[in-house]
């Protein structure tokens, strides 16, 4: 179930639908922690792309505090360096997409 929301998050993130993307990915968030728990891989990515969501409505501090728990997660799964590589992958999307909330065509 987790799978499919994370996916239509995703659809509807490019559709423009973020407020509905935003539900669906903390769903999926939900759940995997209460299948994995906190420091699963699995919950890493799934606040990543929370993060990314959350970047494009413009809630700077979630994103935030949504990056810390996924570098948490990789760190305690990968080890440091893994997680670094990691966190930079999604701060780069995050970064791409609260570009494309300030530009003009965004709105």
């Amino acid at each position: 179930m987790a799978i499919v929301l994370t996916n239509l998050g995703g659809v509807l993130l490019s559709r423009g639908d973020g407020a509905e993307a935003a539900a669906n990915m903390r769903k999926a968030l939900d759940i995997k922690k209460r299948v994995y728990g906190e420091r699963h891989p699995n919950v890493g990515d799934a606040s990543a792309n929370l993060a990314i969501v959350y970047a494009s409505l413009g809630m700077k501090q979630e994103v935030t505090e949504l990056l810390s728990a996924a570098e948490a997660a990789w760190e305690s799964a990968f080890g440091y360096e893994e997680s670094q590589s990691r966190l930079g992958l999604a701060q780069a999307r995050v970064k791409s997409h609260t570009a494309d909330a300030a530009s003009p065509s965004a709105a």
